[in-house]
């Protein structure tokens, strides 16, 4: 009797003894790992690529706790960006290292007129997209969290993306369009990038300004215009010379002089129900088949010749200059012009954005808003010791301007 209770006991043990080693077997595995700590399904798939060479080192398992403390809707994402080729680098992990400054975006006090992010980086445009903001910087394509809880998500060539040098980013019904100074036009879905170069019908030149609608996205380029048309994935290129003053650097791309082509056809454009502005020396309306132009130009319209930027609302197209900028009414193009002389607190004016009853203005020395029910003016000096010449872009949301220079991205605290 005793010895059948032995070989019971020693049986049972056997068997925990052989539980507990398929565990930590399965422990060791990268997708074991991912799963036990709760990352979401489609995430742990992509992880499940570290285990092909048969080792789960301490690299890839700091990775996947990093990756375990982000939110769900991102896993995939990162997943993606990180572990996809089955292997987690050095460099990666340096990446998801936020002690360097330029890959910084360190939460600031909400109680600060001004905060800075993203030192470094040359924030060459911003498009909202809820809790965060795209960047289209000359080293990617960037997804920046507003709140500053996840590390800055960086896309390149290597991910897919036809261009590093992203110089345009719009959203439009859950479709993200990229334009690029180095490669052509990007669509991305989340998680792939669709690319059109000059091997599918765009002219060989850069893009440097585009805008969306339900059917077409319009690219403003060097050496004219382009259309794209969504249903059938065809361009429709309008060549028309470019415009070259000594201030077209000003907004504009410095790989453009930097090789020579002495020519912006467009680096503002902004589509408006049947009309297509844009403008970069000399401002046009068109209708969508670039004919019927106006055209609005210093002493026609306009402060100056060169146009650094575009907005609208429901009655008005405004327009930034380098020495001001026109208001025109869309009802009759009659149109109003602010400069120093009447407002601005100078009249270099590189960049404006309307909001609601807003419209903010990034001048040489600081940030105007103007109030466009009395038409009065509030001014916002700049911090930091930036002047206005190094500012590419702005954005706002409901609490804040968001501000990308040269230097990196700034935000204004709006009230």
């Amino acid at each position: 009797m005793k010895i059948k209770i032995l070989l019971s006991l020693l049986i049972s043990f056997i068997i925990l003894l052989l539980v507990i080693s398929t565990v930590i077997a399965l422990e060791d595995t990268a997708e074991q790992y991912a799963h036990n700590l709760g990352i979401e399904k489609s995430a742990v798939n992509i992880i499940s690529k570290l285990d092909k060479d048969g080792e789960f080192n301490e690299q890839e398992r700091d990775f996947i706790k990093w990756l375990a403390s982000q939110n769900k809707e991102e896993q995939f994402q990162l997943a993606f960006k990180y572990a996809f080729d089955g292997k987690i680098a050095d460099e990666e992990i340096a990446e998801l290292n936020l002690d360097t400054p330029k890959s910084s975006s360190s939460p600031a006090s909400d109680n600060a007129e001004w905060a800075e992010f993203m030192l470094g980086y040359c924030i060459q445009d911003i498009e909202l997209d809820g809790d965060y903001l795209w960047l289209g910087t000359d080293e990617g394509l960037i997804k920046f969290s507003k709140s500053g809880n996840q590390p800055p998500i960086t896309f390149t060539k290597e991910d897919g993306l036809i261009g590093n040098d992203v110089q345009a980013v719009k959203i439009y019904n859950n479709e993200m369009w990229i334009g690029t100074a180095d490669g052509g036009l990007s669509k991305f879905d989340g998680v792939n990038f669709t690319n059109y170069g000059s091997d599918k019908g765009l002219f060989d030149c850069r893009v440097m300004a585009l805008d969306v609608n339900e059917d077409y996205v319009w690219l403003g380029l060097t050496t004219g215009l382009s259309r794209f048309t969504k249903k059938t994935k065809k361009f429709k290129n309008f060549e028309l010379p470019g415009g070259y003053t000594p201030e077209a650097g000003m907004g504009s791309s410095d790989s453009v002089a930097k090789e020579g082509m002495r020519r912006i056809f467009a680096d503002s454009i902004l589509i408006d129900e049947k009309y297509i502005w844009y403008g970069s020396y000399n401002l046009f309306r068109s209708t969508q088949n670039i004919s019927n132009s106006k055209k609005y130009y210093c002493g026609g319209g306009l402060p100056a010749s060169r146009v650094t930027s575009l907005d609208k609302d429901e009655d008005y197209i405004f327009v930034s200059t380098i020495h001001g900028i026109s208001i025109i009414d869309k009802k009759n193009t009659k149109y109003s012009i602010y400069t120093e002389r009447n407002g601005l607190v100078c009249r270099f004016v590189y960049d404006l954005k309307v909001d609601n009853n807003y419209l903010w203005i990034a001048l040489e020395k600081g940030i105007n808003k103007l109030d466009l029910r009395t038409f009065n003016f509030q001014h916002h000096y700049y911090p930091y010791g930036f002047k206005g010449d190094c500012i590419l872009s702005l954005a706002v949301d409901q609490k804040y301007l968001w501000v990308g220079t040269v230097l990196g991205l700034y935000r204004l605290k709006k009230f």
